[in-house]
């Protein structure tokens, strides 16, 4: 099957800008070590940093995609936590 990619935790999504982005991409189709080409963007390499890339051995659920988006993000949810806290004094 095709894969999925979520952007910032939306699945389908696949519009990038040149901001900040949390992406995930899904498939139900095995792959291997030689078949993996990080990075690459058409024809060249993508001109930015990557971070935290994994790989994992089982499906990962919608739930387990907005989970790691949150655990990539966490300054951006204390910083509301702190801002609702403060105005809640």
């Amino acid at each position: 099957s095709s894969p999925t990619y979520h952007i910032d935790a939306e699945a389908g999504a696949r519009t990038l800008d040149t901001q900040w982005h949390h992406v995930i991409i899904t498939s139900e189709t095995g792959i291997n070590a030689s078949a993996v080409d990080i990075g690459r963007v058409a024809s060249g390499y993508f001109a930015g940093v990557l971070d935290d890339i994994r790989f994992f051995n089982y499906p990962i659920t919608a739930n387990d995609v907005y989970v790691l988006y949150v655990e990539g993000n966490w300054w951006e949810y204390r910083e509301k936590f702190e801002n609702e806290k403060a105005m809640n004094i």
